[in-house]
């Protein structure tokens, strides 16, 4: 008898994709889950779907709640779940109808159940394909993660099934204070209390790569406070596996550090951010990495000039084109 999984679907002002993704979780070939729809403060129908969805099928849980971010949305639907299994879907993705049953047909002893993913822009496909894997120890799990930590799919908390005891005993929940990586950190600090994976190369989720919130820019202090954390938590993840996760560490670092927000900004309040961020040790990271961050000719002059402390013309040079590291 296969367990059940909770599926948890954040939502806000989500009434053109809502019955899409509904209907794909209703329409799924293995039928022992809850769906817990977080309706996250909406100002358009969403509240009103999300109750009828609930009228016509006992399974389908809905919660309102004020607007307060896809994180406590989230952290709403942990609070709540009643299955062994957790996964979470965003209210524009959806899944396809055999997800559910490829990933929990496959448990075994993992602690975790990833997935492939196909990535819609709009315009093209993209699909994250992993190979598929089973780990029986730790050392076989080290292995599969320094192979696949740069991949998409360990930065998200879709795609997978997690543990709900996991998630409960070490009381994991997304971080509010921060509306940019928050998932991939609490990601990271799940896999810290994993000792099983299993990987499968069916697809199952298919991701909207149209969302706002992706490319949103962000302050000094949203930049340096998430990135502190990140690393911190990629550092409990190198000590569980003994395994550095540089591709996670630059790509986090680079991820964020060019979405700075420039706008409404004088020169003088961002030379001030500028010589701050010059003194953390992961900008000086990033700008002595010659792996992992390709260099053309721009951020090659952008890092001489950085090692030789030529600040203010950094400066300005960078202050007219409106990004901070080429």
């Amino acid at each position: 008898m296969f367990p059940k999984i909770s599926i948890i679907v954040p939502v806000y002002n989500a009434e053109q994709t809502l019955h899409r993704c509904v209907d794909s979780v209703i329409n799924q070939l293995y039928q022992d889950w809850e769906l817990l729809l977080i309706n996250d403060g909406s100002t358009d129908t969403s509240g009103i779907i999300c109750n009828e969805y609930s009228v016509r099928d006992s399974r389908i849980k809905v919660f309102h709640k004020p607007n307060g971010g896809v994180s406590s949305a989230r952290n709403m639907g942990l609070d709540h779940a009643k299955g062994e299994w957790i996964t979470f879907v965003d209210s524009d993705d959806f899944l396809n109808s055999d997800s559910l049953f490829n990933m929990i047909s496959v448990i075994g002893e993992s602690d975790i159940i990833l997935s492939s993913v196909r990535e819609y822009d709009g315009v093209s496909y993209k699909e994250y394909i992993i190979n598929n894997v089973n780990t029986r120890n730790i050392q076989e799990t080290t292995d599969w993660l320094t192979v696949f930590n740069h991949f998409i799919i360990l930065t998200v908390p879709w795609s997978k099934l997690l543990k709900t005891s996991i998630i409960n005993n070490y009381k994991l929940r997304f971080d509010v204070r921060f509306c940019s990586g928050e998932d991939s950190l609490f990601l990271y600090k799940y896999l810290c209390y994993v000792d099983k994976v299993t990987c499968i190369d069916r697809i199952s989720y298919n991701y909207s790569a149209s969302r706002g919130l992706s490319n949103k820019l962000l302050s000094l202090k949203e930049i340096d406070s998430i990135l502190q954390e990140i690393i911190f938590a990629l550092r409990q993840l190198s000590k569980k596996f003994s395994n550095t996760f540089v591709h996670s560490y630059y790509n986090s670092l680079e991820y964020f550090i060019i979405r700075y927000d420039f706008s409404n900004k004088k020169f003088n309040k961002f030379y001030k951010d500028f010589l701050y961020l010059s003194k953390q040790k992961y900008f000086s990271d990033l700008i002595n990495d010659k792996v992992f961050i390709p260099k053309g000719r721009k951020r090659k002059l952008f890092d001489f000039l950085f090692k030789h402390k030529l600040y203010i013309i950094l400066a300005l040079w960078v202050y007219k084109g409106k990004k901070l590291y080429f």
